[in-house]
């Protein structure tokens, strides 16, 4: 029997795995992905996400962060716990980042808003206000609270103004940030953040 080279051996693997079939990648996003009939709820969901990455999350509260003001259904599954080492949502709407994250984690999601987009602080929940210098943000869209963060702010008279709306508390802080542009002039702009939480059951 004759012989082959060990080159001819080390070879045949590596042009087998360069010739192969290229790796698919993401699915491609479903017209239908979190389809709603509301125009607020699909200007927002189609607006930029103001989140860049997410580095040792887990895929449930990235999922929570990036929904904002709008319910989820998620349906369980093992992948909601597990820790994301980083993943990049840089110029993705709010929709792409969602699917990108359910995608490539195998996660089932859905929009479960019941409502219209509510109103707290004069603006949409969905809504951010940029008239700050520069255009600085100084009103958050309505981002995903926890009731301990809530309690904990609530304490230390952190909360700046709240109110339930239905099934929701909404609840605001106020942040001061001290802005630098390049041109050496600087400003303080107060920020407020708004966020929502489940609204506590009556007794």
């Amino acid at each position: 029997m004759r012989k082959t080279p060990l080159g001819m051996l080390v070879l045949l693997p590596l042009c087998l795995a360069s010739c192969g079939p290229a790796s698919h990648g993401p699915a491609k996003m479903p017209p239908a992905f979190l389809h709603s009939p509301s125009p607020a709820w699909t200007q927002w969901l189609d607006s930029e996400t103001h989140y860049g990455s997410f580095t040792r999350f887990a895929v449930r509260d990235i999922l929570a962060a990036l929904a904002g003001p709008a319910d989820l259904k998620m349906e369980p599954s093992p992948a909601l716990d597990q820790k994301v080492s980083h993943i990049d949502l840089k110029t993705l709407t709010v929709r792409q980042a969602l699917w990108k994250v359910a995608s490539e984690y195998g996660v089932t999601v859905a929009l479960a808003a019941t409502h219209e987009p509510r109103t707290f602080l004069g603006i949409l929940e969905t809504e951010s206000k940029r008239d700050g210098p520069g255009g600085v943000t100084t009103m958050t869209e309505v981002m995903q609270g926890t009731p301990a963060r809530y309690e904990k702010l609530k304490a230390a008279k952190g909360i700046y103004r709240e109110e339930v709306q239905g099934d929701a508390l909404y609840y605001a802080v106020r942040q001061d940030r001290d802005l630098r542009f390049p041109n050496g002039v600087s400003a303080m702009v107060i920020e407020v953040q708004r966020y929502k939480i489940p609204a506590p059951k009556s007794p």
